[in-house]
């Protein structure tokens, strides 16, 4: 059994050509962070998105437990069905903290965190 052979790929010198300027332009082009910050993007840490996906996964899991469907649930919350299931997927673009708390109180729950010292 053969495993991870790579062949260089043969192009043409036009085709290299194409390749390169292609490189360039998206350099040239593509926005920074502090661009994409002024347009009013927001980043996260994978930790603190790991945290959200947990909650979002826990609550889906509480929702089936309680026996209420999506609508139900959405419904409470003030949200589409179709919004609900995309925090509860944990699509990174709809999980916020304040929404998770929201849809948890409207369960009878909280979210709840804790702070605790840091090993030295």
């Amino acid at each position: 059994m053969v495993n991870g052979i790579q062949r260089k790929s043969e192009r043409s010198p036009e085709e290299a050509a194409k390749l390169k300027s292609l490189r360039e332009r998206y350099q040239r082009e593509k926005p920074s962070i502090s661009d994409l910050e002024s347009a009013g993007a927001e980043f996260v840490t994978l930790g603190e998105v790991i945290f959200l996906r947990t909650i979002a996964r826990d609550l889906k899991q509480e929702r089936k437990r309680q026996n209420v469907s999506v609508e139900e649930l959405a419904e409470r919350v003030d949200l589409t069905a179709d919004e609900l299931d995309t925090i509860e997927s944990g699509t990174v673009a709809a999980l916020t903290f304040g929404v998770l708390c929201r849809i948890a109180d409207a369960m009878g729950m909280r979210v709840v965190g804790t702070l605790v010292e840091s090993a030295a």
